[in-house]
C-alpha cells in the first residue's frame, strides 16, 4: 500500500469511529431519561405500602449509598443478594401486582434488555 492509500484508509477508520461515538452518545441520551423514570418507579415501589419486607434492606442500602435506584433500574443489581431476595419475595407473595410490568423485564426492543 502506498502512503496515499494508508492515509485514505485512516480517514475511513476515523469517520467510522466518529459515527460509532455518535451512535453510542445517542443511545445513552435516549435511555438516560427512561432509566431515571424507572429508577423513580422502583424507589416508589420499594418504599410503598405494597412492597415485601425484604425491600427494607434494599432501601437501607440505597440510603447509605451502597446501592442506587438508577443501577437497579438498569438491571445492574439483579444478582445482588438483597435485591434478588426482595424481587423473589414480591413475586412469591403476589405483591408484584403493584410492580409495573415493564419494570420486571425490558421491552424486546430495549437496548437494555438482558436475555
Amino acid at each position: 500500500m502506498t502512503r496515499v492509500d494508508l492515509d485514505a484508509l485512516d480517514d475511513v477508520v476515523d469517520a467510522d469511529l466518529a459515527a460509532a461515538d455518535r451512535t453510542v452518545a445517542e443511545v445513552r441520551r435516549r435511555t438516560e431519561g427512561r432509566l431515571r423514570a424507572e429508577a423513580e418507579r422502583w424507589r416508589e415501589f420499594a418504599t410503598g405500602p405494597d412492597a415485601a419486607p425484604e425491600w427494607r434492606r434494599v432501601v437501607e442500602r440505597v440510603g447509605t449509598g451502597e446501592l442506587c435506584w438508577y443501577d437497579l433500574a438498569a438491571g445492574e443489581l439483579w444478582a445482588d443478594e438483597d435485591v434478588a431476595a426482595a424481587r423473589a419475595a414480591s413475586m412469591a407473595t403476589r405483591q408484584a401486582a403493584a410492580l409495573p410490568d415493564d419494570l420486571d423485564e425490558e421491552p424486546a426492543d430495549s437496548p437494555l434488555r438482558r436475555d
